[in-house]
């Protein structure tokens, strides 16, 4: 009974994991890939939550609906992009994808933070945009579009201070029609238990006291806080969110130079509110 109960445990866990296992090669029910065997590892010793051999090769039945839309071209070109050295960090990414989708987020989302000012000051000039690049049960990874500017929050105390687009839209909209666009207190900071766990004190940007959202670059740069250095070759989080718009990014993943613009917000316009 124990032994039964131990093996379940271990199959449970199996599953969940994002680690290839038997189950997901074309080995195990379609192909004899194994030398000299006479029949599908399903049919010998291998169960679907068994360690891969090096004869492993992925199943792609679970991406053929994406192989019909155009996008998967767009994929190929932006994988063939992708520099060897920069592999292992994109299947990083892909790794994590589950815990970041299991806690309501994606990679590449935009999102709205609360940076500054007290928590209940809302304000437009508080918020900045920024990126998703993960999500654990202990804390959201935050980037710029560029992936030169990351910061990390605690999910306890920080998760309804980074709000999705169409969250972050009904506030707008009361920020606007209240005219809460500038917080008067120009100096106050996010407090302790809200702010980053880096433990930057990020100050209010041109673009926040101009009326505009700003965005993660623009509060490091004014910040004068360090940036990564050396320039990207693919900038995953601009070309992924391309792909999974349907767009035909094939253009973009050959030749991407880094944005000019900041990549601000539009300017709020409240004449006639």
């Amino acid at each position: 009974m124990e032994m039964t109960t131990r093996t379940r445990k271990k199959t449970k866990a199996a599953l969940k994991s994002l680690q290839p296992r038997c189950g997901d090669c074309v080995g195990f029910k379609c192909e004899k890939l194994i030398p000299d065997s006479k029949e599908v590892c399903s049919k010998a010793d291998k169960t679907m939550t068994s360690s891969t051999c090096p004869h492993f090769i992925a199943d792609v039945e679970p991406l053929k609906p994406l192989m019909k839309r155009d996008a998967f071209d767009a994929l190929i070109a932006i994988l063939q992009e992708v520099p060897t050295e920069g592999l292992r960090n994109l299947a990083s990414l892909l790794y994590n994808e589950k815990k970041t989708r299991k806690a309501g987020f994606h990679f590449g989302q935009k999102v709205y933070v609360r940076y500054r000012g007290s928590a209940s000051a809302n304000y437009l000039s508080n918020f900045m945009i920024a990126r998703i690049m993960s999500v654990t049960k202990e804390a959201i990874r935050l980037t710029s579009q560029d992936g030169k500017c990351n910061l990390t929050f605690f999910r306890e105390t920080n998760e309804q201070h980074i709000l999705s687009v169409d969250e972050f839209n009904e506030l707008r909209v009361k920020m606007v029609r209240k005219g809460r666009l500038v917080d008067p207190d120009a100096e106050r900071l996010l407090s302790k238990k809200l702010r980053c766990e880096e433990e930057y004190e990020l100050g209010m940007t041109n673009e926040s006291s101009g009326g505009q959202i700003t965005t993660i670059d623009t509060v490091f740069k004014e910040n004068k806080l360090p940036r990564k250095k050396g320039k990207k070759e693919v900038d995953l989080v601009d070309l992924v969110n391309g792909v999974m718009a349907g767009q035909n990014v094939e253009k973009q993943a050959r030749s991407y130079r880094p944005r000019k613009d900041s990549g601000a917000d539009f300017k709020i316009d409240v004449s006639g509110e």
